[in-house]
């Protein structure tokens, strides 16, 4: 394994633990207007050989309307125990066949996140309303390829950074 692999085989381990910080990122993407959108989003898994993590995503989102715009992004990890911070650098896509991913959500409360007539973000001007037999239209996994991470450690003792790629793990300045 490479220092990236490396590094994402954590990341792996760590968002099968329900209450592990690293399982929640800001994702930062780049909106119509070259400003930076920042939120949260859930980690659903990380394949540490082809260095991707997959985020599930209703397709109507300004981020997946962002992201096909501009496909390069970051997440930001940050772990209180471990004081640790990771920022990936990411070229983003969605995963074409996505069934598998649907049936780990499909009959779960979850299946609502996708199930709302209006689109995430726009204007709520009657009652939220669920369309559970669009729900799986609206539903699509992002394929995050990582291209390289900056890694921090805080520590009073003096905070450490390492920058990691496939080709290898350099320290940094912190």
């Amino acid at each position: 394994m490479n220092p990236l692999q490396q590094c994402l085989h954590e990341v792996k381990l760590a968002i099968n633990e329900p209450s592990d910080a690293w399982r929640l990122a800001g994702l930062a993407t780049i909106d119509q207007h070259g400003h930076p959108q920042v939120r949260q989003v859930v980690l659903r898994e990380v394949n540490t050989e082809a260095a991707h993590i997959l985020v599930y995503t209703d397709r109507r989102s300004q981020k997946v309307f962002e992201l096909q715009q501009q496909p390069i992004c970051s997440l930001l990890l940050w772990c209180p125990t471990r004081q640790q911070q990771l920022r990936l650098s990411c070229r983003a896509g969605t995963l074409k066949e996505h069934a598998i991913h649907w049936a780990k959500i499909e009959g779960r409360h979850s299946v609502n996140d996708y199930a709302s007539v209006q689109a995430p973000g726009e204007d709520l001007l009657a009652p939220l309303q669920f369309d559970q037999a669009n729900a799986r239209d609206h539903f699509v996994v992002l394929v995050l390829q990582v291209l390289e991470i900056d890694r921090l450690w805080l520590s009073r003792k003096g905070h450490r950074r390492q920058r990691l790629s496939a080709d290898g793990e350099y320290e940094i300045a912190p």
